[in-house]
């Protein structure tokens, strides 16, 4: 069985919506800026609560625009975390300023304790990074990703799996919208290779965390100057299992029978 990390195909399969909005746009030939651009900014305002929106063509320049506003440039220093995509440290380095780097929690996010010690009379801003998708709210989406990371909770907590698998803390009353499914998994580099082999499109975010990019190593100050500890060790263990909403229940139960399948074969934790 095959079971893809992401399926942009069931999305856009019989979406007539979607495909009369971009032929609107074909047909139009107003393909920079336009009405389209204006009308989904006025929406994204309301949604926001805010007056104004401005469309960009990506979220890294959406960072950097962000910051730019703020008047963050060179001498500033922004705190954001290691273990997330090159854009978010990417920003802070081309609007000047400098990454000061806060190791991460349980949850993957940003440590709340952590923070203070990281601010001087350099800091401007802090990134947090949401890393799995918490706690945006997309309803039907939502919902079903919401359950399918049900699944994968109820199968992974509880033994034998738990003794292999650490799913992490679940917030009471925050709405956890599974943009990812992360958990820390013994054993990582087999079990991804196992999986990926019986079509399970598995996946690490990420491998190598930001101050040990070969790009920010002979950075001065080094941007892992602080205790990155936790970030370091939860990159050598950490697997991102598909959980999009298009997964269908005999998926579901087969990523879940497959994992069982590596730890139930003679594999043992190191050490034991």
């Amino acid at each position: 069985m095959e079971v893809k990390y992401l399926d942009l195909r069931a999305q856009f399969h019989r979406n007539d919506k979607i495909r009369c909005a971009i032929q609107d746009i074909l047909d139009s030939g107003q393909f920079v800026l336009g009405p389209a651009v204006e009308k989904f900014e006025r929406h994204f305002a309301r949604l926001c609560g805010t007056r104004y929106a401005v469309g960009v063509d990506n979220g890294t320049d959406a960072l950097f625009l962000a910051l730019k506003v703020l008047g963050i440039g060179r001498g500033d220093e922004v705190i954001t975390v290691p273990n997330t995509f090159l854009a978010t440290v990417g920003a802070i380095v081309q609007a000047g300023a400098f990454p000061r780097l806060v190791d991460v929690a349980d949850d993957y996010n940003i440590d709340p304790d952590k923070i203070e010690a990281a601010i001087n009379e350099r800091t401007k801003a802090i990134i947090p990074v949401h890393l799995t998708g918490n706690p945006a709210r997309m309803d039907e989406i939502t919902d079903r990703r919401i359950a399918n990371a049900a699944v994968y909770d109820r199968a992974f907590s509880s033994p034998p799996l738990s003794e292999f698998i650490t799913v992490p803390p679940r917030r009471d009353g925050g709405r956890h919208v599974y943009h990812m499914y992360m958990v820390l998994a013994a054993d990582r580099a087999r079990l991804l290779e196992y999986l990926i082999a019986a079509g399970i499109e598995a996946k690490v975010h990420y491998p190598i965390p930001m101050h040990l990019q070969k790009a920010t190593l002979d950075q001065d100050p080094p941007f892992g100057k602080t205790d990155l500890s936790r970030t370091e060790a939860q990159c050598q263990s950490l697997v991102t299992l598909p959980v999009h909403q298009h997964l269908s229940d005999d998926q579901l139960d087969y990523v879940v029978e497959k994992v069982k399948e590596f730890y139930s074969g003679g594999f043992l934790p190191a050490g034991q």
